[in-house]
């Protein structure tokens, strides 16, 4: 029987939408760095594009999960079949594996990020400098306790009869998302200082905060997972609650997660592309001045030659400066 609120068809969709909308926020953010107002890739750059392909790899998994495992179903009172259950372990054992350096990368690319552009804050850099360090760190540890789980028996985790001693699933999988939580929660709290301190408008600084603040709906996904991962660990999460279904929530909402987490990465980076979107007071200025144009041209082949009409806005000059000169744009964020 299907789970009602997330059916294995509710959950293929997820896997392949959410990631692709991740590769077209990287997509934008590559080409606001090289087209649309040309600087350098950095760090921040590359480290979310190898996030997105920890993205994809994700989707796949959970995708596979979702049509030959037991992800989207509820098999009370019977037991699932053995192939569908040996299909689920192998994702589940991918999926914790890969979802940590994929969490790690979008992290990474969000605090280089900030080195980026408050690099002039002496104090900022070096608490940037040391939360770089310690995701770097968190990142490694749960990524090999998460591949030697089961010491030198990795398989022990989708076939039993291979003796191993394990470390315990549940709880490090409720230790890993209470830290990754806390850690979203750092990150996008870092930057507010700094931005009280740039020399621009009240107007302008909320603009930029808001941008940052967008960051929080990955902040916002990590803790919805981490209540289903905690109500998991409640009803004693494990290969039987993987069996029946209750397994899902958390690994649905760790694509989730790592997917709104890609793009609220890039969002700070488009900040270009999103403040110069269409304006209509702009728009509407345009037009004038372009209709303008049009009857001071119609003019001047009725009253006189080009050299005149020259003469006369030239004997003008704030008119002919206002109609022949744009203004300068303000300064730009990032």
């Amino acid at each position: 029987m299907d789970n009602p609120t997330y059916t294995p068809t509710t959950i293929v969709a997820i896997s392949i939408v959410l990631p692709l909308i991740a590769v077209v926020a990287v997509c934008l953010r590559f080409w606001v760095r090289t087209s649309y107002q040309p600087t350098y890739l950095g760090v921040d750059d590359w480290l979310a594009f190898a996030a997105v392909i920890f993205c994809l790899a994700d989707g796949a998994n959970l995708a596979t999960a979702a049509i030959v495992g037991t992800q989207g179903r509820i098999w009370t009172p019977a037991e699932p079949p053995p192939d569908r259950l040996t299909a689920e372990a192998k994702s589940d054992y991918a999926q914790v594996i890969l979802e940590k350096p994929f969490y790690a990368l979008i992290k990474l690319s969000v605090l280089f990020f900030y080195r980026r552009i408050f690099h002039v804050h002496e104090k900022f850099r070096l608490i940037n400098n040391g939360m770089i360090a310690l995701v770097i760190c968190w990142c490694v540890a749960y990524t090999l306790t998460e591949i030697f789980v089961c010491g030198a028996h990795p398989n022990h985790t989708w076939d039993p009869s291979v003796p191993a001693t394990c470390v315990n699933q549940t709880w490090l999988d409720l230790s890993f998302a209470i830290t990754d939580t806390i850690g979203d929660i750092l990150v996008v709290s870092m930057p507010y200082h700094c931005i009280k301190q740039l020399q621009m408008g009240r107007r302008e600084k909320w603009g930029i905060a808001a941008i940052f603040l967008l960051g929080t709906l990955s902040t916002a996904a990590s803790i919805v997972r981490l209540g289903f991962i905690a109500e998991a660990f409640t009803h004693d999460f494990g290969p039987d609650g993987n069996a029946n279904g209750s397994g899902t929530p958390p690994s649905v909402w760790s694509t989730i997660e790592g997917a709104v987490g890609v793009l609220a990465a890039c969002l700070p980076p488009l900040g270009p592309l999103i403040r110069k979107g269409p304006n209509p007071k702009r728009t509407i200025t345009s037009i004038k001045h372009m209709f303008s144009s049009s009857v001071h041209s119609t003019r001047k082949t009725s009253t006189g030659t080009v050299e005149d009409q020259e003469k006369v806005n030239m004997s003008r000059p704030s008119e002919y400066s206002q109609n022949h000169h744009h203004e300068e744009e303000p300064h730009r964020f990032v």
